[in-house]
């Protein structure tokens, strides 16, 4: 079983409904230029062999529900409607806080 399998494979063992997408996108190194892209720097970046994979489904309610497989199936539950904010004994959960936070400020 490939990793986007197993992703959709947990996500409904999890959550006790399948996913409706699997998104992929590829790890990268930067070999020079480390956090300069976005300044409009000059980097090198290149494709490498680990990725992330994400597999999700819309919910009814306005909770957000994450599970890390790859942290013993940590699982992180947050409001929209409450004030997104860091997760101490969770980190990893923390890069999809972040990302809902700034798109509900867009």
């Amino acid at each position: 079983m490939n990793l986007k399998e197993k992703t959709r494979a947990l996500f409904a063992e999890i959550f006790g409904y399948p996913a409706t997408h699997t998104i992929q996108a590829p790890g990268r190194v930067n070999l020079i230029g480390e956090h300069t892209d976005y300044n409009d720097g000059f980097v090198l970046p290149c494709a490498i062999d680990y990725q992330t994979v994400i597999s999700c489904a819309p919910r009814d309610d306005r909770t957000v529900r994450v599970i890390a497989a790859d942290y013993d199936n940590q699982v992180d539950e947050f409001s929209l409607d409450a004030p997104i904010v860091t997760h101490d004994s969770q980190q990893w959960s923390n890069y999809v806080r972040g990302v809902v936070k700034h798109l509900q400020q867009r």
